[in-house]
């Protein structure tokens, strides 16, 4: 569908423009979701309203057996409740909203509802091919989780006037898959780093050849094979800023020389620390379609900070 035009690019006029008012839905933390904020960022700069709903910390649940039983039921029940027991309950303000972005598959429900109720335009940014994440190696999300997204995806998708994901095979699968033309490529740039917001060409002092990586600590995207590697060579250190339960990670590898552990940083702040380093690295063994495809963050962070990337 058609949406509404930035200021200068259509008929409405800035004042115009200032009167709507942008909804976006993310069950993430999300002063480290750098998609989310650059969403902000834009729409602010074009004269939005703009209302944020997700979590201000990570939310870290346990289940115990009472409500795995209820998740799994409501999976051939009703759907919807398995997503709110999995992810939790967002409460945005009561608004007329006239744009509704859904961050990712689990938020769809929510925003047709809040869409249907305010005759908001609903987006949906998939990012990557919720319905293939992960492969059979993930049994857990392969058994609990991807018929869940499955479901939730088909039954709203078509809801959306707009539909965007990070690249082009995934743009292309999501067309093909649910027959749909209006899927666009919204790729992961981060915001610019200014010339006087960075720290210059000032290197890491100790000598040694500085890799870096930053990202979520997923077993699965190369990080242990990243760290047996640097710990069997000399003059070669690696610097991981890593997101999520990395205690793993530093029980393995927190007392060898050359493995260093740094602190989270909120995305506007990433940007300023990479020139810092010599390589940054972007590591996703080809496991699943979605890393096949993948065109990460840290991939752009990495060009505009001027180091080169191994991939």
């Amino acid at each position: 569908g058609s949406f509404p035009s930035s200021p200068g690019k259509g008929s409405m006029t800035g004042s115009e423009i200032g009167k709507m008012k942008v909804l976006l839905l993310s069950y993430s933390h999300i002063e480290r979701d750098s998609r989310v904020l650059k969403h902000v960022h834009f729409f602010k700069k074009s004269g939005y309203d703009v209302t944020v709903c997700g979590y201000e910390m990570p939310r870290n649940k346990r289940f115990n057996l009472t409500e795995k039983i209820k998740y799994i039921y409501n999976i051939f029940v009703c759907p919807e409740k398995s997503v709110e027991i999995l992810y939790g309950n967002l409460t945005p303000q009561r608004a007329k909203y006239h744009i509704i972005i859904c961050n990712d598959w689990n938020t769809l429900p929510l925003g047709f509802r809040i869409a249907e109720k305010t005759g908001a335009k609903l987006v949906y940014d998939s990012h990557e091919m919720a319905t293939r994440q992960y492969g059979i190696r993930m049994p857990k999300w392969y058994f609990l989780i991807k018929p869940l997204a499955c479901f939730i995806e088909k039954k709203y998708i078509r809801s959306a006037g707009l539909v965007s994901a990070v690249s082009p095979g995934i743009v292309d699968a999501l067309r093909k898959k649910y027959g749909l033309d209006n899927v666009m490529l919204l790729r992961n740039i981060p915001l610019p780093v200014s010339e006087g917001e960075r720290p210059g060409d000032q290197k890491l002092s100790n000598g040694d050849i500085a890799i870096y990586y930053h990202g979520w600590v997923f077993r699965h995207r190369g990080i242990k094979t990243l760290a047996e590697a640097v710990r069997r060579v000399k003059h070669v250190s690696l610097y991981l800023r890593l997101v999520g339960d990395d205690q793993w990670m530093r029980k393995k590898y927190g007392k060898d020389r050359n493995i260093i552990f740094l602190d989270p940083l909120p995305p506007k702040e990433l940007g300023r620390s990479l020139p810092r380093f010599d390589i940054g690295t972007a590591l996703l063994p080809p496991t699943s379609f979605n890393h096949i495809h993948a065109l990460p963050n840290k991939f752009f962070e990495y060009t505009m900070a001027g180091i080169p990337i191994v991939c």
